[in-house]
């Protein structure tokens, strides 16, 4: 029986800050700046991004940072965790990430044409 009063792993955001000296799989995905799917290293800050979306280790992750005019503007972490299960194909969702992260482009040059506009 879960508490209720906790949001689930799926409800979860994960606020991890960004230190030089901290490793860990969302940092890893940062630097490669493209999705990866792997099983996540045993080290400090994997293992606290497990304990806090849940406490399952996942059989592998799926990380995507989605880049906006050249700054991550979030990075997507998804597992199949507490099932067990490895990460199916990425394709489609990898390409709607891309397509959404155009769009976020095309508001701000939008916004920023208007404000110079005005």
């Amino acid at each position: 029986m879960t508490d209720e009063s906790e949001p689930s792993a799926d409800q979860s955001v994960l606020v991890v800050e960004d230190n030089a000296e901290l490793r860990h799989v969302l940092k890893e995905a940062l630097a490669m700046k493209t999705a990866i799917v792997k099983r996540l290293d045993p080290i400090q800050w994997n293992e606290y991004i497990v304990r806090e979306l849940g406490g399952h280790l996942p059989a592998e992750s799926f990380v995507v940072p989605v880049i906006v005019q050249g700054k991550t503007a979030l990075i997507l972490y998804g597992d199949n965790a507490p099932a067990g299960d490895k990460i199916g194909d990425t394709s489609t969702l990898e390409i709607f990430l891309a397509q959404a992260s155009m769009a976020l482009e095309r508001i701000l040059l939008e916004r920023r044409l208007s404000e110079t506009k005005d």
